[in-house]
């Protein structure tokens, strides 16, 4: 059984590199997502969701600056960065994530960010 800190690895990893089937693959089938403005049942959304992320931003870059927790829960805190694709700005934007998981797949994610902050650097 992998632990919720290698899980959260390994999604991030895939949807780094633009594999969103493989990171979806990483998530239960009736997975529970949240974030600002977004809150869904069902791993079938994930993709759609994370699409746009890469539709509208490329040459992401993640700094892992802590993580705590291990076995099925893990809060882990990011700094992430991308270059918006239709302005050439870049941003930059903290989230803090809370995974859970039951055996090898995550059941829950939920993503604290600044979505008016984030936002308005595109402004």
């Amino acid at each position: 059984m992998a632990h919720a800190r290698e899980l959260a690895e390994r999604w991030w990893t895939l949807f780094l590199a633009n594999d969103l089937e493989g990171a979806q693959a990483h998530a239960a089938p009736d997975l529970r997502f949240r974030g600002p403005g977004v809150d869904f049942n069902g791993a079938d959304a994930l993709v759609p969701y994370l699409r746009t992320f890469h539709e509208q931003f490329g040459d992401f870059e993640r700094t892992v600056k802590s993580v705590t927790g291990n076995g099925d829960a893990a809060f882990i805190e990011l700094e992430l960065a991308a270059t918006h694709k239709a302005t050439g700005k870049r941003v930059r934007w903290y989230t803090t994530d809370y995974v859970q998981t039951t055996g090898n797949k995550i059941v829950s994610w939920h993503a604290f960010w600044d979505r008016a902050g984030f936002g308005g650097q595109l402004a």
